[in-house]
């Protein structure tokens, strides 16, 4: 499996990069949502994790693009701001896992 970051903080995409492969999977990171469109395309047996603060196309329209792929990965989903804020962005969105920053390993760990 490879676990595609969409994380435009180089700290934490390089952080949950090397988590990822720890845990012994591939790791594919992008700062943008347009970077990640244009270089990746994740399958089903793939896992997304995106954070929900992305400039430019935001998280939540990457998290829409990536559900209607034919073959769409598990979706993660990441963010640091308030609970009620990830609550309105995430309202209408399935996702596989919510994780608020600060990450941890062990969270990282059951979300995949």
């Amino acid at each position: 499996m490879t676990v595609f970051i969409v994380e435009d903080d180089k700290g934490v995409s390089d952080s949950l990069s090397l988590v990822v492969e720890q845990l012994g999977y591939r790791a594919f990171a992008c700062g943008t949502a347009e970077d990640f469109i244009e270089q990746a395309l994740p399958t089903g047996s793939d896992t997304l994790i995106v954070d929900l603060g992305l400039p430019g196309i935001s998280g939540k329209s990457l998290i829409r693009w990536a559900q209607r792929l034919a073959d769409p990965p598990r979706i993660v989903a990441i963010s640091g701001q308030p609970q009620n804020m990830i609550s309105s962005i995430t309202r209408d969105l399935t996702l596989d896992s919510l994780l608020r920053k600060p990450l941890s390993s062990d969270a990282i760990a059951a979300a995949l």
